[in-house]
């Protein structure tokens, strides 16, 4: 196996206002940009009320606030 070495790394926020639908209309601009890695944060549910989803109580479960099903995207991300 391997070791993945990235190149170029974004970082996003994933919140109600920002969700993965979000994330994969902006996939080919950020591509363009030369980004080869995204690190996202956690789409789990969270504690109530939590802004930035690293609070995890349920690691079965997508955070109801920001994700559902249909927030998941439709192409392949990465």
């Amino acid at each position: 196996m391997s070791t993945y070495h990235p190149v170029s790394t974004y970082r996003l926020q994933l919140h109600r206002d920002f969700n993965l639908k979000d994330l994969e209309k902006i996939l080919d601009y950020l591509r363009k940009l030369g980004i080869k890695t995204l690190y996202v944060s956690p789409i789990f549910r969270a504690v109530s009320g939590s802004t930035h989803g690293y609070d995890i109580t349920d690691l079965l479960s997508l955070n109801p606030v920001s994700y559902t099903h249909l927030t998941l995207p439709t192409k392949r991300i990465v």
